[in-house]
């Protein structure tokens, strides 16, 4: 076996462990929750569901389900991530030669945010692999025009929109590139475009518009702008484990978010500055390829106007896929600068910031998921015990650990925020006809009771005693006064 094969192998076992170990002690999200109820479903209800999202990857993991279990969800992601990692190392190849790849697909098996996304039950770990596998067969078919390639790319484009409606934005950008880079015939990327057309077509006449409308009416949905873009290109390095959490930045101000990111922006730009500066050789084999991998790196801007002018909300997740392409250039600067003890020095502090937000998303409680699977595990052998839950977008993640009798409640997700005080009215009225004492599950205040007004309103009916806290949950046990 060759050592760049060796090598190969030991990246992508890397890679698995991380993963791995990064998923472990996590509990599911509402969003991961949402996923698995889904794929409960039929075929059917599966297709015509408005939840936003084309069905593909739900029919891929409903049939993953079927066959190993709904526990064994995040390791579908899993696995799709670690065979990410190792279609990087061909498209990097491509543009870049053989250790600009090796060092393209090490970086892929440790960069933070592809680690995020290749732990969660959710369309992204499949949405980045289709995308390398898109750009693979676009660099095959600029260096050497074939059918073959073409139909590849044509294949990969269609799985890809039917993965997530906002994947179009990245087709689009491939056809106009290679469209005008092609100028001796032109002809292909036509034919690509038409054909795409007519596979989406069901797509989008059948199932797209209970989709678009769920996305736009979707309460949580943020506008685009310069913080979002700076946090964009932010996150494709830090992930969301360096400075403020995810969830956090829902009640922060840009100063205090800027703040708190400073300390890390400088040490992840000192690192990629060292690195940048040993690259003093020119790539001939990227000259061909920079046009499409620097609109790639640009895209991220066009999908957030775009965003604002459809009223879908941005969120860093629906660019993702431009990270393969800043990981393909990324490596290809890393191959050079690793020959210079200045590199080597600029290579490592990107190694500790690395290191530290994959360390923090397992130990910080800042990061972590709200750790209700532990809740749960608190709360058995009290089923008699009504549970509230703050907030309420926990009560489907907590019912999925607790024994079924146990009666869950929390303002529903779709409830406007002028009607919070009534509605937790109702639900407190409701508790005190039928029982003395409730636990109440209180959940990041920052994400839905930033003022404490919810807190306020359970403490002025019921007398609350601290019971038991866990990564991102305090629990008290309530009795009604």
């Amino acid at each position: 076996m060759s050592r760049v094969r060796i090598g190969l192998a030991l990246i992508l076992m890397i890679g698995f462990v991380v993963r791995l170990w990064y998923a472990s002690g996590q509990s599911l999200t509402f969003d991961e929750n949402y996923e698995l109820e889904l794929v409960q479903g039929s075929v059917s209800y599966i297709l015509h569901k408005g939840d936003g999202f084309p069905p593909l990857y739900a029919l891929l993991l409903k049939g993953w389900v079927a066959v190993f279990g709904p526990d064994s969800s995040r390791l579908l992601s899993i696995l799709l991530g670690c065979g990410c990692c190792l279609a990087m190392f061909p498209f990097t190849k491509l543009v870049g030669g053989t250790k600009a790849a090796l060092w393209s697909t090490g970086i892929l098996a440790v960069l933070p945010i592809h680690v995020f996304y290749s732990t969660e039950t959710r369309a992204y770990s499949l949405l980045l692999l289709i995308a390398t596998l898109a750009l693979t067969s676009v660099m095959r078919t600029i260096k050497s025009p074939n059918r073959r390639s073409w139909i590849g790319f044509v294949l990969m484009a269609t799985m890809g929109i039917y993965t997530h409606y906002l994947f179009g934005c990245f087709v689009a950008l491939v056809l106009v590139v290679t469209f005008l880079q092609s100028r001796e015939n032109r002809i292909p990327s036509v034919l690509a475009a038409l054909a795409i057309g007519a596979l989406i077509l069901p797509l989008m006449l059948l199932w797209s518009e209970a989709d678009f409308a769920m996305q736009s009416s979707w309460e949580y949905r943020i506008g685009f702008g310069l913080a979002a873009l700076g946090y964009t290109y932010g996150s494709f390095l830090m992930g969301y484990t360096l400075g403020p959490s995810l969830r956090a930045l829902h009640g922060m101000s840009v100063t205090a978010a800027v703040q708190q990111t400073l300390p890390w922006a400088i040490l992840i730009g000192s690192g990629l500055c060292l690195v940048l500066f040993q690259a003093k050789q020119r790539c001939t084999k990227f000259r061909q390829a920079m046009p499409l991998l620097f609109v790639f790196a640009l895209a991220p801007l066009g999908m957030g106007l775009m965003c604002n002018v459809v009223d879908i909300g941005y969120q860093v997740r629906y660019s993702i896929w431009a990270v393969i392409p800043c990981v393909a250039y990324g490596g290809w600067l890393a191959s050079q600068a690793w020959d210079s003890r200045l590199g080597k020095l600029g290579l490592a502090m990107l190694a500790v910031a690395f290191s530290i937000a994959i360390w923090n998303r397992h130990y910080v409680d800042d990061y972590r998921n709200a750790d209700v699977a532990s809740v749960a595990e608190f709360l058995d052998g009290e089923a008699d015990m009504p549970v509230l839950v703050v907030s309420g977008y926990m009560v489907k993640p907590l019912g999925y650990y607790c024994d079924a009798a146990q009666e869950i409640v929390g303002i529903p997700t779709d409830a406007d925020y002028a009607n919070r005080a009534s509605e937790m009215e109702t639900i407190l009225n409701d508790l005190a006809a039928t029982s003395r004492e409730f636990a109440f599950v209180y959940t990041r205040e920052f994400h839905e009771d930033a003022e404490g007004k919810l807190f306020a309103q359970v403490g002025g009916r019921a007398e609350l005693t601290p019971w038991n806290k866990f990564s991102g949950v305090k629990l008290y046990r309530a009795k009604f006064k």
